[in-house]
């Protein structure tokens, strides 16, 4: 993350400004960056699309566990909670980041709390740091593990948003 907040556009993030920034670094590879650009635009607005919605729609469900009567009402407070924030948007993303920025760190704060506890029950999970494990699960497993190992990839992917964003995080 923190090699990837340097790569900045004039302080901007992103796909365009990651390739706008590699065009000019790499000239006589500006055709193949322009499409892998547009590729990773399209990756972005689908993302932009779908992450809003099933993150608030999961975060919701959750009532269901607690009071599973309110569970007619999932749908409808989830798509009032997305109508707020995408308004709350339109005003600006500085807005947005105010007001969630101290739950988020709140929200942190608790699943790194959780994690630690859990770390010092078993110290060996630092084991999984090791990425001899992957290129071995990788060299055993052909596709299937090449495919598995995208799907771990993309479960760390905040690290994109977070450059997407890089006017609030740099």
């Amino acid at each position: 993350v923190l090699i990837l907040l340097r790569a900045d556009n004039h302080g901007e993030g992103g796909t365009f400004a990651l390739m706008a920034l590699s065009q000019s670094v790499a000239k006589r590879s500006a055709p193949l960056l322009l499409i892998l650009g547009l590729v990773g635009a399209s990756f972005f607005y689908g993302d932009a699309v779908l992450t809003p919605a099933i993150s608030v729609l999961s975060a919701v469900e959750g009532v269901r566990f607690a009071a599973p009567s309110l569970g007619r009402f999932v749908l409808p407070v989830t798509i009032l909670i997305l109508i707020g924030l995408f308004a709350m948007q339109s005003h600006g993303t500085e807005r947005v980041a105010r007001f969630f920025g101290p739950i988020m760190v709140i929200w942190f704060l608790a699943l790194s709390t959780g994690g630690l506890i859990h770390i010092l029950d078993d110290p060996r999970v630092f084991a999984a740091l090791d990425p001899t494990h992957g290129a071995r699960f990788l060299w055993r497993n052909g596709m299937v593990g090449f495919t598995v190992l995208g799907l771990v990839f993309l479960s760390v992917t905040g690290a994109e948003a977070l450059y997407a964003d890089l006017g609030h995080f740099g």
